[in-house]
C-alpha cells in the first residue's frame, strides 16, 4: 500500500521524486516483495496437510479415549499452529515498520509530510 501511495503522490504530481529516489523505491519494493513472499511460504508451511486431515478428524464425532486423544492432538496443533501466526504477524508488522522508515529516509522532508498526510487520509477514509 505505501509503494501505491509513493505511485499516488507521483502521478498526481503532488511531489517530484528524482529518478534516484525512484530506483531506491523500486529497490524496497523489491526486498518488501521478497519478505512477504517467505511469509506466504510459512503461512502455507503451517497449513500443511497433517493438520488439515487433524481438523477433518476433529470435525467428526469420536468418544471415549479416541476422541481424548484426539482433543490432545487437536490443542498440541493449535498450539503451533497459533505460535507460528504470531511469529508470520512480528515479520510481517517489522517489514512494514522497515519500508516506512526506508520510504520516509529516501523522501525529503517535504515529500515525506505529503507522503504521511495522504497515508492519514487513506486510513480516515478505510475507517
Amino acid at each position: 500500500m505505501m509503494f501505491q501511495l509513493v505511485e499516488l503522490l507521483k502521478t498526481r504530481r503532488l511531489v517530484s521524486i528524482s529518478e534516484e529516489q525512484v530506483r531506491k523505491v523500486e529497490q524496497l519494493r523489491y526486498k518488501e516483495d521478497k519478505v512477504e513472499r517467505e511469509m506466504v511460504r510459512q503461512q502455507v508451511a503451517m497449513a500443511n496437510m497433517r493438520t488439515v486431515e487433524l481438523a477433518r478428524l476433529a470435525s467428526q464425532e469420536r468418544n471415549g479415549e479416541a476422541a481424548s486423544e484426539l482433543e490432545g492432538l487437536v490443542n498440541v496443533a493449535m498450539k503451533v499452529m497459533l505460535s507460528g501466526l504470531e511469529w508470520v504477524l512480528k515479520e510481517v508488522d517489522c517489514v512494514r515498520l522497515k519500508t516506512l522508515k526506508g520510504l520516509l529516509d529516501l523522501l525529503r522532508p517535504l515529500q515525506s509530510v505529503k507522503f504521511l498526510a495522504v497515508t492519514c487520509m487513506v486510513q480516515i477514509k478505510l475507517r
